[in-house]
């Protein structure tokens, strides 16, 4: 009986590193893996000064605008901010969900117009939860993180899209958003 649970103890271990989300999440598809380690980078980006939010709105074919090696440093308006779904890089957990969060160019700008910036769960100890970032609604905030184009969603934001659902004004993220703070 002793035997047993001692097994069973130093398996204990091995099990819950087997249960943690590897940085390619859980895709069965490997075309999907580079783009879930980008949205699982844990270090900070060097910010390009070059990338501005009003840039990143600008009316225009963006898909070659920037580089997913490239970081953002972005000035605007949270205008809306709620908890993501169940997603591949997080492998589909239901408690590890990242915050998305639509910064606009003015606090009454139609979110379908924002930039959409995620908060990743390596990240929210560190820039916040769901609940305590929906408090930045209609404030003016600066977010730091790293350029990603979301090619899952190429074909639903204005500038690149032709679907008859386009939601966004972009297919560009800022995500992982590595820190946000108030704006001067």
């Amino acid at each position: 009986m002793q035997a047993r649970i001692a097994a069973i103890l130093l398996a204990l271990p091995l099990l819950a590193a087997a249960a943690v989300c590897p940085p390619h999440g859980d895709s069965p598809d490997q075309r999907l893996w580079a783009l879930d380690e980008m949205k699982n980078r844990t270090l900070a980006p060097g910010i390009d000064s070059s990338i501005t939010l009003e840039a990143i709105l600008a009316p225009g074919n963006d898909r070659e605008r920037w580089k997913d090696s490239q970081g953002a440093h972005l000035t605007g308006y949270v205008l809306l901010v709620k908890r993501g779904g169940l997603e591949t890089a997080n492998c589909h957990s239901a408690s590890a969900r990242d915050v998305h969060i639509v910064l606009g160019l003015h606090p009454k700008d139609d979110p379908k117009n924002g930039l959409i910036v995620e908060v990743t769960p390596a990240f929210q100890p560190s820039v916040g939860t769901v609940a305590q970032l929906r408090k930045l609604k209609g404030k003016r905030v600066t977010v730091d993180g790293w350029m990603f184009f979301d090619e899952e969603h190429w074909d639903n934001a204005v500038h690149t899209g032709h679907a008859k659902r386009l939601w966004r004004a972009t297919a560009w993220e800022v995500h992982p958003v590595t820190g946000i703070s108030p704006a001067n």
